[in-house]
């Protein structure tokens, strides 16, 4: 919710103020009652940390939240010189082993498990001799081979590919002139900013500083907003920038009355001309066409540690719904059997069914499914931005990526931009399935709706993108 809403340098003034006051607005006022059973409820959140299950750690918190962790598996915290050294080990395997190895499998191996022993004695080895805490040699066999099993039968293997195009690419922006520059009509604001208080109706003036830098011309204030986006090189570029950005000063000459005025909208509204004038950029933008080849460059990536909040009155069993299911984002469900976490958090009801369907008798062929961490598998969509899949899948044949969306969002241009992604993925990933576990991947775009009692496995593949 917002506290304070600031308008400055808008057209309509008046008429948003009258707006704000009615009960239909977006921005109407809110009274919030703060206490038990109130809109805001007494209680500490603590930020906490989820750990993989071959971290072994202790939990420093709530006594709740040790409870539900110690009835997982049951553990004792590691002594100091153990931890050290399951961090040694995990390192070397995440920072050279991920790299090296065809497979997850291979973690197994006797001759892999003897050579991450052997660079952890290395490692931790002065040139006056061992040093202090460090295990001996039979603990720390032992220890590899727990944490590599543990590894082992709790990640799904998910390689990580980088798609490299297999020559230059140039990129630019083809000759043209701005269209409908009548749509801009954008005026100075004056000199005071006018503030409305809405609950009281006071009103003040706050006088604007004209100081700071000036530019010489004023296509500058616009130019220094269209290098912000990373298709535009100004070394390159700077022609076409200079003409079109010429262009939208002469339109804001051609209806203002003197230079100052023509200064000031090109100060106070660069950013928004800016955008305007990229928006037609964009449908010059060209480059070369070329050729890509895929890598993978690894087989497998360890789990990272999930951060989430953590609430006592907001945890349940997976097979219970949040109360009320608009929470759902709020909770931690516990219980899950083929999960690598203790604890896992949805955005939504239907993600936290799919995750029950998937955990029980039903979905018998389904050995794991995962909630990927931030960062523990992004799929690239849209010019270099990422996003994390809803959920991991792995079966005794096949592995899935599934994504849950809500009915009215699933011909949305991001989520097809995401699917078309996911899906491109797939096919690269698929490539390379005689080098891994042989498992071929899926990618399944799944409606809401679709999430009941009647999903099977065979019906969920059936949904595949």
């Amino acid at each position: 919710m917002v506290d304070t809403l600031t308008v400055i340098a808008h057209d309509s003034f008046d008429k948003v103020i009258e707006d704000a006051k009615k009960d239909s607005s977006i921005i109407a006022m809110k009274s919030l009652t703060i206490g038990e059973g109130g809109d805001i409820e007494p209680g500490k959140r603590e930020v906490i940390e989820i750990p993989p299950p071959y971290v072994q750690k202790p939990y420093d918190g709530p006594k709740e939240l040790n409870d539900f962790f110690s009835g997982q598996q049951a553990y004792e915290p590691p002594k100091p010189e153990v931890a050290a050294a399951q961090d040694t080990v995990m390192t070397l395997i995440r920072d050279k082993y991920e790299r090296q190895l065809g497979s997850l499998g291979d973690l197994r191996k006797p001759e892999v498990r003897k050579q991450i022993a052997d660079d952890y004695r290395k490692a931790t080895v002065s040139d006056q001799g061992q040093l202090d805490g460090v295990l001996p040699q039979q603990d720390i066999e032992k220890l590899v081979a727990g944490i590599t099993d543990a590894i082992a039968e709790n990640t799904i293997e998910i390689p990580e590919i980088v798609v490299l195009p297999s020559r230059e690419v140039n990129f630019w922006f083809e000759d043209f002139d701005l269209s409908d520059l009548e749509q801009i009509r954008q005026r100075p604001s004056g000199d005071t900013l006018l503030i409305r208080n809405l609950r009281t109706d006071a009103q003040r003036e706050l006088a604007r500083s004209m100081d700071g830098p000036k530019e010489e011309r004023p296509e500058n204030y616009i130019i220094r907003h269209l290098i912000g986006f990373p298709e535009v090189d100004y070394d390159s570029q700077s022609d076409l920038l200079y003409k079109l950005c010429g262009q939208m000063v002469e339109r804001l000459r051609s209806y203002l009355a003197n230079e100052d005025e023509v200064e000031a909208v090109a100060l106070e509204h660069g950013r928004k001309l800016a955008e305007f004038i990229f928006q037609q950029m964009r449908s010059h933008f060209r480059e070369t066409p070329v050729e890509y080849r895929a890598k993978r460059v690894r087989a497998f990536r360890m789990l990272k540690p999930q951060q989430a909040q953590f609430d006592a009155k907001r945890v349940k069993p997976l097979r219970e719904p949040a109360e009320p299911l608009s929470a759902t984002k709020s909770f931690l469900f516990t219980g899950g059997m083929k999960t690598p976490y203790p604890v896992n958090r949805f955005d939504s009801d239907p993600e936290r069914r799919l995750a029950h369907a998937l955990d029980g008798d039903r979905f018998g062929d389904v050995l794991k499914w995962l909630r990927p961490a931030a960062g523990q598998f992004s799929i690239e969509y849209d010019r270099n931005r990422r996003y994390d899949p809803d959920f991991v899948v792995e079966c005794r044949d096949c592995k899935m990526i599934i994504e849950v969306k809500a009915s009215g969002k699933m011909t949305d241009v991001e989520v097809q931009e995401k699917a078309r992604a996911a899906q491109k993925w797939v096919s690269v990933a698929n490539g390379f399935v005689n080098e891994a576990d042989c498992k071929p991947w899926h990618y399944v775009l799944l409606d809401e709706k679709d999430v009941n009692q009647s999903l099977t496995l065979q019906a969920l593949m059936s949904k595949e993108s």
